[in-house]
């Protein structure tokens, strides 16, 4: 009995034309016989690629950015600030510094570091001193992160530069 492969449920338009096409996206939409389906469907997802880590600090640079710019009150029910402007004015210089080290690619920051940066911004509520009252305390937690951050060891060089011989 000639059973239809899983791909022809997908693309039945391919089954109709070359057998060359047809052959590349049969072997390629079903797993190899040694290796179960599960294994090849999640192959790539447990990769920490540098884009993805990219990709994470500049969208935190970014929320840092913006942090420091009071905002403007609400008006209507509920709080009239997310971020007491207060807090904004006295976190700023501390908040453009972590903002400039989360784009300077040299500097080694590890996921612990950014999930704690990512709690402050983020955290709301009583996660984050950013989203309180106090601006003093605040200060002394972006002043923490900056130090944590800023005094964190710049990552080495991916290659030697020459040297060039007298």
């Amino acid at each position: 009995m000639f059973r239809r492969p899983r791909a022809y449920k997908l693309l039945p338009f391919l089954y109709r034309g070359a057998d060359g096409l047809r052959r590349f996206f049969a072997t390629s939409l079903n797993a190899r016989s040694n290796r179960p389906h599960c294994v090849v469907e999640n192959e790539g997802s447990k990769k920490m690629t540098r884009t993805s880590v990219t990709r994470k600090r500049r969208q935190l640079a970014r929320n840092f950015e913006r942090a420091t710019v009071a905002e403007r009150p609400f008006i209507g029910r509920g709080p009239r600030y997310i971020v007491q402007p207060s807090v904004t004015a006295a976190c700023a210089p501390s908040l453009r510094a972590i903002a400039a080290a989360l784009r300077d690619e040299n500097l080694a920051i590890d996921s612990d570091q950014l999930q704690t940066l990512q709690t402050f911004i983020r955290g709301g509520g009583s996660d984050s001193p950013f989203f309180g009252d106090d601006a003093t305390e605040a200060l002394r937690e972006a002043v923490r992160l900056q130090h944590d951050i800023v005094g964190a060891v710049a990552a080495p060089p991916e290659y030697e530069p020459d040297t060039v011989a007298a």
